[in-house]
């Protein structure tokens, strides 16, 4: 059932194309048949040789189908394996050779005629020479031999005793003779299984009809239980009690087989080949751009209709162009749609003759298009699953949308003269907070406004810093306008209302050792004054002032730095204390 579904979904990826021809196919096969008796003696051979001969008939509608399957295996008998001189030992354990009358063993052959019916898949080449199947078949198997005994006279006193204790402890002997020899399997007399049958099948046409063919299967029997029963000689030779008087054991063997063949197909296509070929040579190229800028359009899904309702698509590139191949001649028309606003139609009547063809469709969307793409800050590679908000400052309405997984894009639709604001979530991220604006934009001069949204992990004992939070000079007051790193803390311990911080503040080398303290603890606490204004829970927060003891360039005391070089040190950073 899997394989079905795999072949019917490669097949729908390429949905009417015209190698999907209805086919009437015949096929005579013969190979090797290997039957196993699982759940067997060690005692005996259980893995059977033979051969199969078989013979089956598929209609397909398309690329689905149903099949009949007949077919007839011979396989060789079970045979005792006495490799161990299991005879001589029986001897020495206290038969004599009137008690163990007969050593010769009889067996027959196992035969089994199968007629299934069930579904078919098939996929085929655009030339149709080659024609790949699988075939599920479910019928009845007439199971006849495979009987094996040995030894079956031997009918000391002391056997029916023992038997009669086995029979209590492993169920019904029913059909068993009344006297037991070394091994007795009665196997089939003309039973009838229930079968399920898996086969795939390769045809390679070396004519428009004449395929030769090579397939494997594999046949599951149920009900295919057959008791057996054998006298455990090891046990009895292994210890002081003779074998004489250790009493048999009772099992079911089951019966499955798998197959190889090799064949001939017959097969009668609904089309010509030749014919159809000849009229699958058209490539239509489309190309979709926005109306008023001229400028190309990615990601717009294309649709070619037929009058006959087949139906073909494919999405633009960055180019604007999609793509689509071996479309057969006809009357078609051609459209696209783009952020559920549709493009113009386009009709068009493929001939014969005609190999390349362009269509232009035109787009026409008032607004205005973000691209924006989640970046991690640490890897520097798209991050996927972001929960992208958009809030318009205008009006106070909010979009969301997810980055993709590996690229980390994400798109939306906006209006003009309008001012947004850009946030991303995700679990344990915290997000930049990218503002955007089309005021003074016309959609004469552009389409697209592209942007990166950056994200970065938060883990536990690593120090995040924050950029842009600005302090007048010398004081700890913080100009919150200008402080938009504040904002994206803010909306990160909003988004994880348990999380608990430590915030920690530094300065540069220039100053006393103790002033520069004072000062960091003290802007370290207007952050926490910030957050805790902000509806943040200030038990989550703490506050701890470093000064200058944590430069992070050689800018110590009397060094000649410029001003950038010790602004590198006058940061705050954060770090999670515990989730």
């Amino acid at each position: 059932m899997l394989a079905i579904c795999i072949m019917a979904s490669i097949n729908a990826q390429t949905v009417s194309t015209p190698n999907k021809q209805k086919l009437t196919q015949f096929s005579l096969r013969g190979g090797v048949d290997n039957a196993t008796k699982s759940n067997f003696s060690s005692y005996v051979n259980g893995k059977l040789k033979g051969f199969n001969l078989g013979a089956s008939v598929d209609k397909y509608w398309d690329w689905y189908g149903l099949g009949l399957d007949i077919d007839f295996m011979k396989n060789k008998k079970p045979l005792l394996n006495d490799t161990l001189g299991l005879n001589a030992l029986i001897f020495a354990s206290g038969f004599t050779k009137s008690q163990y009358a007969s050593t010769v063993s009889n067996q027959t052959d196992l035969t089994r005629i199968f007629i299934g019916l069930g579904p078919s898949a098939k996929l085929q080449t655009k030339n149709n020479k080659f024609v790949a199947e699988l075939n599920l078949r479910g019928g009845i198997t007439v199971t006849k031999g495979s009987s094996i005994q040995h030894g079956t006279s031997c009918i000391d006193p002391l056997i029916p005793l023992a038997i009669a204790n086995d029979v209590n402890r492993n169920g019904d002997a029913t059909g068993l003779p009344t006297t037991y020899g070394t091994f007795f399997h009665k196997a089939y007399d003309n039973k009838i299984l229930g079968t399920i049958k898996g086969q795939v099948r390769l045809n390679y046409y070396v004519t428009n009809k004449v395929a030769i063919n090579l397939s494997s299967y594999y046949m599951y029997y149920f009900g295919s239980g057959s008791l057996y029963n054998y006298l455990d000689w090891k046990q009895g030779f292994a210890t002081s009690t003779p074998y004489k008087s250790t009493g048999p054991t009772f099992a079911l063997t089951k019966l499955s087989s798998i197959g190889f063949n090799i064949g001939v197909s017959v097969g009668m296509f609904a089309n010509n080949i030749n014919t159809k070929a000849k009229s699958i040579k058209n490539n239509i190229a489309i190309l979709v751009k926005d109306e008023l800028t001229g400028q190309p359009i990615k990601n717009v899904i294309v649709t070619i209709a037929g009058d006959a309702g087949k139906l073909y698509t494919a999405n633009t590139d960055a180019t604007g162009m999609a793509n689509i191949k071996n479309i057969p001649v006809g009357a078609y028309s051609v459209n696209g749609t783009a952020n559920e606003i549709p493009t113009n139609t386009q009709t068009l009547n493929i001939v014969n003759g005609e190999k390349n063809i362009t269509v232009t469709l035109v787009h026409n969307d008032p607004r205005f298009t973000v691209v924006g793409k989640a970046v991690n800050l640490n890897s520097k590679k798209g991050e996927s699953d972001v929960a992208v908000t958009l809030k318009n400052q205008s009006k106070g309405s909010v979009k969301m949308a997810t980055s993709q997984a590996g690229t980390g894009e994400f798109s939306f639709q906006i209006d003009n003269s309008t001012d947004y604001e850009l946030v991303g979530k995700k679990a344990s991220y915290i997000s930049n907070i990218e503002k955007i604006s089309t005021k003074g934009l016309t959609r004469s001069q552009t389409l697209y406004v592209e942007l990166e949204l950056g994200v970065e992990e938060v883990v536990k004992g690593k120090s995040i810093l924050l950029n842009k939070i600005y302090y007048d000079i010398d004081k700890a007051n913080i100009t919150e306008d200008a402080s938009t790193d504040l904002a994206k803390l803010t909306q990160f311990l909003t988004d994880n209302p348990s999380f608990k911080i430590e915030v920690d503040s530094h300065t540069d080398s220039r100053g006393t050792d103790e002033y520069n303290l004072k000062l960091s603890q003290q802007r370290a606490e207007s952050v926490i004054s910030f957050l805790t204004k902000k509806g943040i829970n200030p038990a989550n927060l703490i506050a701890k002032g470093f000064g200058e003891s944590k430069l992070v360039n050689a800018c110590v005391n009397g060094a000649n730095c410029t001003e950038e070089q010790h602004q590198q040190n006058r940061r705050t950073e954060f770090k999670l204390i515990s989730e």
